[in-house]
């Protein structure tokens, strides 16, 4: 792990945990081999032992403790009558999607890459460093994004990695350069997306060109090829061909 790498992960390693033991464990490594990334955070350690100190020396305002309980036990009394109205609305929607054929209604969000290709923007995210497949993984984890991705591409093409919204949800972005050709990944969930009705799974335009791909059960995995890019500028050596 390099200390860019290490860097971004440490706020996460920090009790209480957010990453995974085996991602926490390769920062630790990290910092027990590595005196300036070791150094730094015992620096942040330090600033938040700090602030918890002058927290804990701050007085109470008299009476405060009582005002607190006596919100909390309006608000209380509000979420109890919020969460019954929400009970009365989810029955209500039951009833209603009964009354209805099975398969007229999905949340799930279709997509065409016809459409996709009309507002693809071309856009810069986080850079990444000595990337591969698991640390990647590992950056998306630890910020609530846990997804397969491709395996067939070379992830030491890997540019730019981001959890963004698509179609309003938030899914996994990845940016590959080899040389002039670039390409762009987004993982979308099954559970979220689902490819069009009668839609082709590719879609050429101006300026790039849109593959949909059916990777599992799980994922759909949309691909903007940028230029004459295409899927062999970006696999493993010794698969292409």
């Amino acid at each position: 792990m390099d200390c860019r790498t290490a860097q971004l992960l440490m706020p996460f390693a920090r009790p209480p945990a957010e990453l995974p033991a085996e991602e926490r464990a390769l920062v630790e490594r990290h910092l027990a081999e590595c005196p300036a990334c070791r150094e730094s955070a015992g620096r942040e350690q330090q600033f938040d032992a700090a602030v918890a100190r002058a927290m804990k020396l701050v007085d109470v305002p008299a009476g405060l403790r009582a005002q607190i309980g006596v919100r909390l036990a309006a608000q209380h009394g509000r979420t109890i009558q919020r969460r019954t109205w929400q009970v009365a609305a989810l029955a209500a929607c039951v009833l209603l999607a009964l009354s209805f054929p099975l398969g007229w209604w999905s949340s799930r969000t279709d997509i065409d890459p016809n459409q996709l290709i009309l507002f693809e923007e071309d856009q810069n995210n986080a850079v990444v460093v000595n990337p591969s497949r698991e640390l990647a993984q590992a950056f998306l984890r630890a910020r609530g994004v846990d997804v397969e991705l491709p395996t067939d591409f070379d992830y030491r093409l890997l540019t730019h990695l981001d959890v963004v919204n698509f179609h309003g949800k938030h899914v996994a972005q990845l940016e590959f350069q080899n040389g002039p050709n670039r390409a762009k990944i987004y993982v979308l969930p099954r559970r979220d997306f689902r490819l069009a009705k009668n839609a082709e799974s590719s879609a050429q335009g101006s300026h790039c060109t849109i593959e949909i791909v059916e990777w599992s059960k799980d994922y759909l995995f949309v691909i903007v090829y940028y230029g004459e890019a295409n899927r062999q500028n970006f696999m493993p050596r010794g698969v292409v061909g």
